[in-house]
């Protein structure tokens, strides 16, 4: 699998930002499979420490840095996984940037709140929103969707289970026709699985719940 980290604040205004999320899935030579967002933070030590002294950088502000990424999550597409939102680091240590640790929420909160259809694959786990008490599983009804798209110079299949009036998630399969095999027993009829997910409750082993997606 493909993790891109990204800094959102560096060297680069809100605008600037949004638009680099946008060319980064608009690009099929990029388009990665997880995403984590770091937001650009000050921190002593650090050559870019200096930089901020002297006035010539200045972090986003958590609420800033809530808007840049809730305004990128709109680009953010089926097949992604953003990981995290914010490293975890302790306040005391941070001189300027972002300082709060939940801003997950708060771009979520954001999201909700301006009716944002949100694609990404974490906000759409079932497993999370069962926690959240917020669905009937009885109610739901995954179906097999077949997606195809192009990264890196070979052909993705995104093959999920997923109900359709929620948009919520059940499993996914990763399918890839590689551009240019590396090896011998792979031939321009072959496919590679680069990763199986299956979303839900944990339970003992041995144990069947069938009320379990």
């Amino acid at each position: 699998k493909v993790c891109y980290h990204m800094m959102p604040g560096l060297y680069a205004s809100p605008d600037e930002d949004v638009e680099m999320f946008r060319q980064l899935f608009d690009d099929p030579h990029y388009r990665p499979d997880m995403l984590k967002i770091y937001p650009f933070l000050v921190m002593k030590g650090t050559e870019i420490y200096e930089d901020w002294r002297r006035g010539e950088i200045k972090p986003y502000s958590s609420e800033v840095a809530a808007d840049v990424i809730a305004s990128a999550y709109k680009y953010i597409p089926f097949y992604t996984r953003v990981m995290r939102v914010q490293r975890d680091i302790p306040a005391y240590l941070i001189d300027d940037g972002v300082k709060k640790s939940n801003l997950r929420e708060a771009v979520e909160k954001q999201l909700r709140e301006k009716n944002v259809h949100v694609n990404e694959i974490r906000y759409r786990e079932i497993g999370h929103n069962l926690l959240k008490g917020e669905v009937n599983l009885d109610e739901l009804n995954p179906e097999l969707l077949v997606r195809r798209y192009e990264a890196s110079d070979g052909i993705e299949y995104f093959l999920s289970f997923e109900d359709k009036k929620t948009n919520l998630l059940f499993g996914f399969l990763r399918l890839r026709l590689p551009a240019s095999p590396h090896r011998k027993e792979i031939t321009d009829k072959s496919a590679g699985i680069r990763e199986l997910h299956i979303y839900g409750e944990q339970l003992p082993l041995g144990e069947r719940n069938l009320r379990s997606p």
